[in-house]
């Protein structure tokens, strides 16, 4: 393993605890706070805040690698919708299912059922992904300063390209 590879094993288990912090400090936060523990709920719910912005520091660094999850590249819009819906086909159309049938195997009806609801959730953001991607695509990209004719002041080529755009 190189040191590339290396580092994006690293940083990709650091952002899965970072992520799996958030959620557990989240819902023990709120559990304080139902048991009427706010100063231990504010502290939690901090300490929630300060891991996902570790989060969000491994995200930016992972956007010049690639996708943990889905080992696409990140970067532009478009790149990132397009690792974010094969993020989300694998879970609705391989992982959940999975799972559902391993809770069935094990006599869990209840937490199948969640299985199978969270596979269709997860199939629905893929579609409309999928679609975002597709309209995405289809939108020529703005002109940027230097096309714009620098001699036009009232900047309407450009208004009319935006509005090109935007129709």
């Amino acid at each position: 393993m190189g040191p590339a590879e290396r580092l994006l094993a690293g940083l990709t288990e650091a952002l899965i605890a970072e992520a799996m912090t958030v959620q557990r400090f989240v819902h023990f936060a709120a559990v304080a706070q139902a048991e009427g523990s706010t100063q231990v709920a504010e502290l939690l719910a901090g300490f929630a805040e300060t891991a996902a912005c570790a989060a969000q520091g491994h995200i930016d660094i992972l956007q010049h690698l690639e996708d943990p999850v889905t080992h696409m590249p990140l970067g532009d819009t478009s790149l990132n919708l397009s690792a974010a819906h094969e993020g989300e086909r694998y879970q609705g159309m391989e992982l959940y299912p999975r799972l559902v049938s391993a809770a069935q195997s094990e006599g869990l009806p209840d937490v199948a059922s969640w299985f199978r609801t969270l596979a269709a959730l997860k199939t629905t953001q893929a579609a409309r992904l999928s679609q975002s991607l597709d309209v995405l695509v289809a939108i020529p990209p703005a002109p940027d300063a230097a096309t714009l004719d620098s001699t036009d002041n009232s900047n309407e080529r450009g208004l009319r390209a935006i509005n090109q755009r935007d129709a």
